[in-house]
């Protein structure tokens, strides 16, 4: 009984063994199993390649029903056919095959694998069946003989980077019915002019259709509530744009770089838009914000460069970074009641904006926020503004007219140069009676001319033009107002020449040229003086590193004289036109001399005993 059993334990083994076995067939590898036929992984297949139904073995007839993962992939074939038994297809199973042209699938599919024809670079058209309703990632990416695509209408679903580098392919029919396009899904489809998104699509992939640059018109059919980071991103010959209502929000750089873009429609229900949305739209010459929009991202019109006007929502609170910046056509905004803060560099070079209105209730003005707006002529600062950030108006070079409200100056860090270079030339208009408050802070004390909210221009008291001397081996500056104090700044610049030597010793002719102003409290700036500290007599030391028996004057120049100081009593100083003629010589009395220049300008030459120094005379 017992051999019996064991006998028949033998038996059953061997059938199983033969139950599951690979063979060749006509070339193709397949795996056989319970009647059933896969196509295996396999390697030096040439082409065209056509799997039937069945496949014989032995005397057994197996059905094929399944294409492996990778089964052709790499393969050199050209075409395939299957048959309509087959139901699986596995990832990868045509991908690299570098010169398939055609392929024709089984009727029964429901889906594609990831990456199924990836990178099959010779293909132009594939047949896919009516039951497929999936298409995985990067099915064809890189297919980039791929021209056009007809997608059945059970389709739901395109994976990322399903026709990712198809850049041949000039039209794609998505189905009613489809739901989601994944990442990159369309991402470089150079030659794609239009596509319509059905009803039915609910997500659009980050990237989406990136990079197309071909692509002139989007019809949206669908309910979307949000457009991703970068859908639209440079599609250049992109148009206008309708936006779908149902959309909330607008993603980073969704538009961005869209350069041909110069209409779009932003609907009612729209209440965010991204970082970049819409930078660099150079042809966009107009936009109006729905009442919803309660977020705008930095950069989010930079450099629409023929943007001229803007409608803001009343409701928003903030403009973020740079978010109009370069934008040189801008000639009007209104800022909304309701806005609180400007980011930095907010309206950055904005070249022709001539006027803009800050509404009672702002708070903030961020860094560089107006800088560079050369057509800005007047701005008023309203009382509630309690932030000014550094450069907010620097460089807007024809503002003319500054008004303050408050009766108390703000407080803003000296050194934050909110104004630039314009306080000699434009006028600061403050509350009756609030002009010594003004003079006595920084950086308001240094406007030259100060206009009361009565009209009555005030002239008030100057800090005197400080004087810029060299004794004990440094800079001396003095200046005729009590307790004035002095704001410079040096800048060094070395002549460098070749010469000859015989005795090794090396006159060495560094520079520094200084600005410095007074300031005072009660008093207004002070003119900024101009000299050159001038190091004269000096030599190298034996180290030849530092210097030894140096000695500095300063130089100062105005209209026809030139001001020589830190000289010796008795010392002379003989003036020459580059030519060499002499000008006018001078003796020092109390450490300086000063030259007759008379009519001369430019260069000349300053001579102190055996040493000279070039001068710039004032014309």
């Amino acid at each position: 009984m017992k051999k019996l059993i064991l006998t028949c334990l033998l038996v059953l083994a061997a059938a199983a063994g033969r139950a599951q076995e690979t063979a060749v067939i006509d070339g193709v590898k397949y795996l056989l199993d319970g009647g059933k036929a896969s196509v295996m992984q396999q390697s030096g297949l040439t082409g065209d390649i056509v799997i039937p139904e069945t496949v014989r073995h032995g005397k057994t007839d197996y059905t094929v029903t399944t294409v492996q993962d990778n089964a052709f992939s790499g393969n050199d074939i050209t075409s395939i056919s299957l048959p309509n038994t087959v139901s699986v297809m596995g990832d990868a199973c045509f991908g690299s095959c570098s010169k398939l042209v055609s392929a024709t699938l089984p009727a029964g599919l429901t889906s594609l694998g990831s990456n199924s024809f990836s990178f099959c670079y010779s293909l132009e058209s594939v047949t896919l069946p009516d039951g497929l309703t999936s298409l995985g990632s990067s099915c064809f990416e890189g297919c980039s003989k791929l021209k056009s695509v007809v997608l059945p209408g059970g389709v739901t679903t395109l994976g990322s980077y399903c026709f990712s580098g198809c850049n041949s392919l000039e039209s794609v029919t998505l189905p009613d019915g489809i739901q989601e396009l994944g990442y990159q899904c369309f991402y470089g489809c150079n030659s794609l002019e239009s596509v319509a998104l059905p009803a039915s699509l609910r997500t659009i992939g980050v990237s989406c259709f990136d990079g197309n640059s071909a692509l002139k018109s989007v019809t949206f059919g669908g309910s979307m509530s949000a457009l991703p980071a970068r859908c639209f991103s440079g599609c250049t010959s992109l148009e206008a744009i309708a936006l779908p209502e149902g959309v909330k929000k607008l993603g980073n750089e969704c538009f961005s770089t869209c350069t041909s873009l110069s209409a779009v429609t932003i609907p009612d229900g729209v209440t965010s838009l991204g970082t970049g949305c819409f930078s660099y739209c150079m042809n966009l010459t107009s936009v109006a914000l729905p009442a919803g929009v309660a977020y705008i991202g930095s950069k989010c019109f930079a450099s629409c460069s023929k943007l001229k006007s803007v409608v803001l929502p009343d409701g928003i609170t903030a403009l973020a970074d740079d978010c109009f910046s370069y934008c040189s056509a801008l000639s009007s905004v209104n800022l909304p009641a309701s806005i609180q803060s400007l980011g930095d560099d907010c309206f950055n070079y904005c070249t022709s904006l001539a006027s803009i209105t800050l509404p009672s209730g702002i708070q903030s003005l961020g860094a560089g926020s107006f800088y560079g707006c050369i057509s800005l002529k007047s701005i008023l600062l309203p009382r509630s503004l309690s932030y000014i950030g550094n450069g907010s108006f620097a460089h807007c070079s024809y503002l003319a007219d500054v008004t303050c409200q408050w009766d108390t100056p703000a407080e803003v860090d000296a050194k934050s140069n909110i104004f630039g270079n314009i306080y000699t030339e434009c006028r600061l208009h403050v509350p009756v009676g609030s002009t010594s408050a003004y003079m006595s802070t920084e950086p308001w004390s240094a406007f030259k001319y100060v206009v009361e909210a009565d009209g009555e221009v005030v002239d008030p008291v100057r800090c005197a033009t400080p004087v810029i001397t060299y004794g004990d081996n440094g800079l001396v500056f003095s200046c005729e107002t009590e307790g004035a104090e002095y704001h410079y700044s040096i800048t060094a610049s070395d002549a460098v020449k070749d010469g000859f030597s015989a005795d090794g010793r090396i006159p060495l002719g560094a520079s520094y040229v200084i600005s410095v102003y007074a300031s005072a409290a009660g008093c207004v700036n002070s003119d900024v003086a101009k000299a050159t500290l001038c190091f004269i007599d000096a030599e190298l030391n034996t180290s030849g590193i530092s210097l030894t028996g140096q000695r500095g004057v300063v130089v100062s120049t105005s209209r026809g004289s030139v001001t020589i100081s830190g000289l010796a009593d008795g010392e002379q100083a003989t003036l020459y036109s580059l030519g060499g003629m002499a000008l006018s010589s001078g003796k020092a009395v109390g450490g300086s001399v000063t030259l007759n220049a008379g009519s001369a300008a430019g260069v000349a030459v300053v001579k102190i005993g055996g040493s000279s120094i070039k001068v710039m005379l004032d014309d």
